[in-house]
């Protein structure tokens, strides 16, 4: 099936590209590098210390080794065979987090200014004794980190830093259990110019639109007995709501939907193991767009889409996909 494609918009720096799977739809083009707000981390060089909010986040990522250590103990503590190599890519999220808030410049992208400004100061707690106490102390770490991140993103006034926040918060609410392992690449944060409002929710109801039409092909293949085949049903249910809370939205700003293409071209889904892949692989797409409109929001707007990303973030892992360390870039 041949999508009839949609218009291109500038939203997320490049990384939020076209939906998986699908040709010709909602593809991002890269913002033009430019000023937006003053970010901390981009301080003139006569500025003593660094942002209080940066060395105060990288100190709290900075656990890495804590993660590493639970690894070695894997065995030890009889754990599932998934757990070590969780805890190792875990640990190398972290690292990855505490080094690039740590930089001068946080946001200045792959080919920008890498250089420490500080060093981070872990406070990891005391080793668990166990995989039960290992499992408990992840996930208290994790969601007091999410929400940490969350308020930060709340209070930020420049975009870039939003979206930076709101992503740091997705991953440590992705990270309160051992889950799948992240995608072999990544992308680096860098500068992103907001997207108004409308073109958010535009980039949104795109992304949805594509995720109900692969659920509902989905559905159609998958066999009534299959153990995803009823929870798929109920969670194409959130999503058409979404689809309409949405369509609300942006008629609420004057702004007319677009409506579904009639058709799109979707990769194979065949058989039970690739029809959830390509779910959780849409269902991180829909997260990018929700990224996009935390950025494009204010006060509570913000709020109810991070959380979104997070409902994102969890429908994603629960069908077997991994994030990236961060999620909302790709």
């Amino acid at each position: 099936m041949q999508s009839d494609g949609l218009t291109r918009r500038a939203l997320i720096g490049g990384a939020l590209v076209g939906l998986t799977g699908c040709s010709g739809v909602g593809v991002l083009t890269p913002p033009t590098p430019g000023t937006t707000a003053s970010r901390p981390g981009t301080l003139p060089s006569s500025t003593p210390t660094p942002d209080a909010s940066l060395v105060t986040a990288a100190a709290q990522e900075a656990d890495g080794g804590w993660y590493a250590a639970m690894a070695k103990q894997a065995t030890a503590w009889k754990a599932p065979s998934t757990f070590a190599p969780w805890c190792r890519a875990a640990a190398a999220t972290r690292d990855a987090h505490a080094s690039l808030l740590s930089r001068h410049d946080p946001l200045s992208g792959e080919n920008g200014d890498l250089s420490s400004w500080f060093t981070p100061t872990p406070h990891p707690p005391a080793a668990p004794a166990s995989l039960k106490a290992a499992l408990t102390a992840i996930q208290t770490r994790e969601t007091a980190l999410a929400t940490e991140h969350r308020t930060r993103a709340l209070s930020a006034s420049d975009p870039s830093m939003v979206a930076l926040w709101a992503s740091l918060a997705t991953s440590a609410h992705a990270r309160r259990a051992p889950g799948p392992l992240p995608p072999t690449t990544t992308v680096t944060p860098a500068p992103i110019e907001a997207p108004g409002l409308t073109e958010a929710l535009d980039l949104l109801l795109a992304h949805v639109h594509v995720l109900i039409a692969a659920m509902e092909v989905g559905l159609g293949t998958l066999p009534i007995r299959d153990a995803h085949y009823t929870p798929g049903r109920a969670r194409l249910l959130v999503i058409e709501q979404m689809r309409d809370t949405t369509i609300a939205s942006l008629r609420a700003a004057q702004a007319t939907p677009d409506a579904p293409a009639l058709s799109y071209e979707l990769v194979k889904m065949t058989t039970p193991a690739s029809i959830i892949q390509a779910w959780g692989n849409l269902e991180v797409k829909v997260l990018e767009a929700w990224a996009a409109v935390a950025v494009a929001s204010n006060g509570a707007g913000r709020g109810q889409a991070i959380d979104a990303m997070f409902a994102q973030a969890d429908a994603a892992t629960g069908y077997g996909v991994g994030l990236s360390a961060w999620p909302g870039w790709a």
